[in-house]
């Protein structure tokens, strides 16, 4: 069962996780597979490479220390680094051994066993609370294309039989026998730092298989759909910018009629002092009357034209107060008066003047019948006088208070028409912002895609930059597993001669 595993894992590698991305043809077509061998702590040993080639007569370029023809018998000629093979087979597989041992990736491997670093070999059938670091950095000295355009794919496989409560972050966690198989993902340009904590019983652990290939993405993104909503944001803002401009003007024109509103006011006010002042003269001419109607027995014409006079005098001040009102009423007269001033509850006070003045100047009409009721008439018409001007002193009071009532709405109102002119200064500046939005958005998803899946227009070899006409390449890299005892030796045999894949499986350790 184990080898079955073994076996399907190689071919799961060399098949299901290589992406051909094309290339420009040139005279000899290829794809690299590099295979990485680690110690326990993630130290490179050895870098193989297996170059692939659809057709028997090759050219290709390498600095190896040894070569091996997987494929044929066919003789790989060398020359400093140009390697050739003639052949008649329809496709042709070589094995390399890099001179060089510097991979795309630093990778570190940490042992731990109750909080103290172990050796690999300290640390193999003990017992006791585990933990496993793994460090994936950029090597400083490999091409910086590998690690900035390859995802890399690290797999950990931990039996059951030795661990249990395992704990990690980030990572897929799949079922595989009495194994569970761990899976994380690196992408281009990322660093990596995996911690896994388990109980462990007579510790032993599996190679751990880090597999680097270009991520093509294949499914289509709807970035039309999605751009379109953010357009559709885009023009609701600027329909909330016009928004925000139409309410800026309409409460600028509300100020403004606020403004008119308190200068009419403060007129208003004006006019109340102003009655109360008349008022007070009016009182002083009652008592004016009043001595007046003690020579009105001696004096006949004389004071009916003097009452004639009062009376003009009294519709004189009371137009002239209406006017100074602006109550659009027409002019007063004897004859109207009663009609307008009847259904102004306002003007009642001074509606009950005029009605005494006409009363003073019927009651002189009669001064010949009675002069002592006219006496009475004036002493009451005195007396109603006084009241209207304590009323006027009250209208004067509330007029002083809606006056100060208005000045306080009134800075209100401009200090929220600054606030709204604030709102549409930023509501514009968003506008502005977000204009193309959309576009923005949509250059922005095609960054990300590129940060994530690296540049895959181009395709390098890593072992040579001579060899232009390379279709793909992908990294195996295997660490050196951990066990309890080591593999007895066994007696030395003849070695059958071995096919294509069971010279890969034993490259990368699954074929003995």
């Amino acid at each position: 069962m184990k080898k079955t595993l073994c076996y399907l894992l190689a071919i799961s590698l060399l098949t299901i996780l290589i992406y051909p991305v094309s290339a420009t043809q040139l005279t000899t077509s290829k794809e690299e597979v590099i295979y990485g061998i680690l110690d326990e702590y993630g130290q490179v040993k050895k870098i193989h490479v297996v170059n692939s080639f659809n057709q028997g007569d090759i050219s290709d370029y390498g600095t190896y220390i040894e070569l091996k023809n997987l494929s044929s018998d066919d003789k790989i000629n060398v020359q400093n680094d140009t390697i050739t093979i003639r052949s008649n087979q329809d496709k042709i597989y070589y094995q390399g051994t890099l001179e060089t041992i510097t991979l795309p990736w630093t990778i570190q491997i940490q042992y731990l066993l109750n909080g103290e670093i172990l050796k690999a070999e300290d640390i193999a059938g003990k017992s006791g609370e585990a933990e496993i670091h793994i460090s994936v950095k950029p090597d400083p000295d490999s091409d910086p294309f590998f690690y900035a355009n390859y995802t890399l794919s690290i797999n950990v496989k931990l039996n059951e039989k030795n661990f249990t409560d395992i704990q990690t972050q980030n990572a897929v966690i799949a079922n595989a026998g009495t194994y569970k198989q761990l899976s994380y993902t690196l992408l281009p340009n990322k660093q990596m730092d995996i911690s896994i904590k388990a109980y462990t019983q007579n510790f032993e652990m599996e190679s751990i298989i880090f597999s680097g290939v270009r991520m093509i993405m294949d499914m289509p993104i709807d970035t039309v759909s999605l751009t379109a909503r953010f357009r559709e944001l885009s023009d609701a803002i600027t329909k909330l910018d016009n928004g925000a401009y139409e309410l800026t003007e309409a409460f600028d024109k509300y100020v403004s009629g606020l403004t008119q509103y308190a200068d009419a006011q403060k007129s208003f006010n004006n006019g109340t002092k102003q009655i109360a002042q008349n008022i007070t003269n009016i009182a002083k001419g009652s008592s004016q009357l009043s001595y007046g109607l003690e020579i009105a027995n001696q004096q006949g014409d004389t004071l009916k034209q003097a009452i004639d006079s009062i009376v003009q005098k009294a519709f004189l001040n009371a137009n002239t107060q209406i006017e100074q009102l602006s109550l659009g009423l027409p002019v007063l007269t004897e004859q109207n008066y009663t009609a307008i001033l009847d259904n102004i509850p306002q003007l009642s006070a001074l509606k009950a003047e005029l009605d005494h003045v006409i009363q003073l100047k019927t009651g002189f009409c009669m001064y010949t019948g009675s002069i002592s009721q006219l006496s009475q008439a004036a002493d009451k018409l005195d007396g109603g006088i006084q009241q209207l001007n304590m009323s006027a002193e009250e209208i004067k009071q509330y007029s002083d208070t809606l006056s100060s009532s208005i000045q306080t709405i009134q800075d209100s109102a401009m200090g929220l028409k600054q606030g709204l002119i604030s709102y549409k200064d930023g509501i514009s500046t968003l506008n502005n912002e977000t204009r193309e939005l959309d576009k923005s958005i949509s250059k922005e998803i095609d960054n990300m895609i590129k940060d994530i899946f690296g540049n895959t227009d181009i395709v390098k070899s890593f072992v040579s930059e001579k060899n232009t006409s390379v279709e793909s390449v992908q990294f195996v890299i295997k660490s050196e597993a951990v066990k309890a005892e080591k593999e007895s030796t066994a007696p030395i045999t003849e070695q059958p001669k071995l096919t294509f894949w069971q010279k890969v499986l034993k490259l990368f350790g699954f074929y003995r």
